[in-house]
């Protein structure tokens, strides 16, 4: 059975995420919570600054917020400005560090990522391996991060204080 058209078909638009870029975490206070309204995921910029993934994020700090309304509920000591306190906690550093390999990756010209992938075959490929272990959550940013400083900086000598 055919599916009947009910008028035209509309013009997809886009909109931008609103991406956790900024160097640190802390441009989030008195940005998640505002009185009664807690904001998670994407409304919160909730999204990760490396692969613009923001469904891990929507769920995991909508749970971190009903985790806080709970708190709240139970103890009328407890404030609604834990949730941001918690979502700091959690996303905090991982978010600084693929910010900072975002501005990485994509600052560079498309050139350059052919040429260091035909100069050093077997170097970037290990890096995109690495990078695969990001995305299947066996690896995080911090450490992958890490990993790439220590290789960067194995044909530098050490520095002396002299």
């Amino acid at each position: 059975m055919p599916i009947p058209v009910i008028g035209p078909v509309p013009t997809p638009r886009g909109h931008p995420i609103p991406v956790c870029r900024r160097q640190s975490p802390k441009h989030w206070r008195g940005e998640l919570v505002s009185r009664r309204a807690l904001l998670v995921g994407d409304a919160g910029g909730l999204v990760d600054p490396l692969l613009g993934e923001g469904i891990y994020y929507a769920v995991r700090s909508g749970r971190l917020a009903a985790d806080a309304i709970l708190a709240m509920w139970r103890d009328s000591a407890r404030r609604l400005e834990e949730y941001e306190e918690m979502a700091i906690r959690e996303f905090g550093t991982e978010f600084r560090i693929a910010a900072r390999l975002s501005r990485f990756v994509y600052g560079l010209p498309r050139s350059w990522h052919r040429w260091a992938g035909s100069r050093y075959p077997n170097a970037y490929r290990r890096v995109l391996e690495r990078y695969c272990q990001v995305l299947q959550g066996e690896e995080t940013y911090r450490s992958l991060w890490l990993h790439m400083v220590r290789k960067l900086a194995r044909p530098f000598p050490p520095r002396t204080n002299a």
